[in-house]
């Protein structure tokens, strides 16, 4: 694909292609951005891509990760969950897709993150997930929060 821009490094500083105005340099970064997310994915580990899944909720879960928790935790039994450590998760890039890959290849229909990347799932998780209530604490970015999880189901899931 050949992106419909351009950009010159023979600009004049002293041309009019040198002024460029605020709004210009946005639709020109959109462009930029847009162009990118056609052409590559940035999943390196992860077979999911992001339409295949969408989220359902915040939803209270335990902060103890191995004790009576809504949601059981896979961290540490599969391999695209990279990290090392009781809370690399935080730092894992692409936390979410990482987890759904991880729960769509062990055929589990729902998973949730929980405190910045913690993948949580199991073959109930439909049946407990909101076994604590709703929460109203998860971060806008989808990856939970220290006390809730943000729920996803796969989208032909219902």
């Amino acid at each position: 694909m050949t992106p419909q821009w351009r950009l010159s490094s023979k600009v004049s500083p002293h041309s009019k292609a040198s002024h460029i105005t605020a709004i210009e340099k946005m639709q020109l970064y959109e462009r930029i951005l847009q162009h990118t997310i056609n052409t590559t994915l940035f999943l390196p580990a992860a077979t999911i891509i992001p339409a295949s899944y969408k989220p359902i909720g915040c939803f209270k879960e335990r902060t103890d990760v191995n004790k009576d928790r809504a949601i059981p935790s896979l961290e540490g039994r599969d391999d695209v969950l990279d990290g090392l450590g009781p809370t690399s998760y935080r730092g894992r890039e692409f936390p979410i897709e990482k987890c759904a890959d991880a729960a769509r290849r062990r055929g589990y229909v729902m998973f949730a993150i929980q405190d910045g990347g913690l993948c949580a799932t199991s073959k109930e998780i439909q049946n407990t997930y909101d076994t604590y209530g709703e929460g109203d604490d998860c971060m806008v970015n989808g990856t939970g929060s220290a006390f809730s999880s943000t729920v996803y189901t796969f989208s032909d899931e219902g």
